[in-house]
């Protein structure tokens, strides 16, 4: 991770100093996911909601949409449930408007996992189905392999073993 960071911020200096916000925001967003997986989530929330204030700047809603999810998948990792949930939401909003069904499927499969592990079954469930019927009707494979074991966990812990 260290030799990650450390080529990272190289390519953060090089945007800033050629007024690429582009790949400033790409830069960003790549040192929010290596600190995410380094476990520092403040290091890594700073990092995405510097990329998601580029991309809302330059009106890209699909990097302000990636953003989102990104800071959803690190509050969901602090264990910030109702952080994640607000942040996932809104990048369901954006999928949905931008007619992107793969993004919005994995986005409500997210959706459905941050609602379990805040103990909110019926929401749970009612994201996760809507994720996997996208997941099924685009043919995504991974996505509906996805939103099954996270159905399969729900039910697990609702001890409803028959489903």
């Amino acid at each position: 991770y260290d030799q990650a960071i450390v080529y990272l911020e190289q390519l953060l200096v090089y945007a800033k100093e050629h007024n690429d916000p582009i790949g400033q925001g790409f830069a960003l967003s790549r040192l929010g996911s290596t600190y995410l997986g380094m476990g520092q989530y403040d290091s890594a929330i700073d990092a995405h909601q510097q990329s998601l204030a580029i991309a809302q700047k330059l009106k890209h809603p699909g990097g302000e949409g990636q953003e989102l999810r990104n800071l959803g998948i690190v509050y969901f990792s602090q264990g910030a449930y109702d952080k994640a949930i607000e942040a996932y939401q809104q990048s369901l909003t954006l999928a949905h408007a931008l007619k992107e069904p793969q993004w919005e499927s994995l986005v409500l499969i997210d959706l459905g996992t941050a609602y379990h592990a805040a103990g909110e079954v019926a929401q749970a469930l009612s994201f996760l189905q809507r994720g996997l019927a996208i997941a099924r009707s685009i043919q995504d494979r991974q996505g509906e392999i996805s939103a099954l074991g996270n159905l399969g966990l729900v039910y697990y812990d609702q001890a409803d073993y028959t489903k």
